[in-house]
């Protein structure tokens, strides 16, 4: 048997869900601490209570599916001091090179390309059509949302968010949980804790 845990049965869920199709799981299993959204998303798929650790030796790896980063975190960090394995999910549309080196936790969405020797973290999300050029470096539990583009040597630090469609030019630097508003252009670096948008 191999089984998959996804935590979380919101709307990112459902995406990570549809990857899941691409992969040979024999069962899928939700888990989230409000059970009637896995019910109302969900209908037919089996869902627990995260917080039910007897349920969560039912699978084989998990996915944390949550879209916020500091609670993807958190639940990532529960999972690895009980030593659960988590998996990474790459959808077969997505083009990512050899040299790139890609962390725990991951979700890679469809058509997203991740170019020579760039680095992507823990617990990232690289969002639909992102493009993240060679020598990029996502720091952990970052979100790169739909069809950012990265330049080469961008580095994008941990807990930050980088909104759809906007973006970075070569060797632009985006501290710690910082925002890149959506269709914004940024040329130069952004602050730690910050919230930028526009050009």
């Amino acid at each position: 048997m191999n089984n998959l845990g996804i935590i979380g049965c919101g709307g990112h869920a459902k995406a990570v869900k549809w990857i899941t199709d691409s992969y040979d799981y024999d069962k899928v299993i939700f888990y989230d601490e409000e059970v009637n959204n896995c019910i109302n998303n969900f209908n037919e798929s089996i869902s627990y209570k995260f917080s039910d650790y007897e349920k969560l030796k039912q699978v084989d790896e998990f996915i944390i599916a949550i879209g916020n980063n500091k609670i993807r975190k958190k639940y990532f960090d529960i999972l690895t001091k009980e030593k659960f394995k988590i998996t990474t999910l790459i959808h077969p549309t997505s083009v990512i090179s050899k040299q790139a080196k890609i962390g725990k936790g991951v979700v890679i969405m469809p058509n997203a390309v991740i170019g020579q020797y760039a680095e992507i973290g823990d617990g990232v999300i690289v969002n639909t059509s992102v493009v993240i050029e060679h020598d990029a470096k996502i720091g952990n539990f970052s979100h790169i949302a739909p069809n950012a583009t990265l330049c080469g040597e961008v580095v994008i630090n941990e807990l930050c968010l980088i909104g759809a469609s906007s973006v970075l030019i070569p060797g632009i630097t985006v501290n710690s949980n910082s925002t890149i508003g959506a269709g914004s252009t940024v040329v130069k670096d952004v602050k730690k804790n910050s919230t930028f948008y526009g050009s």
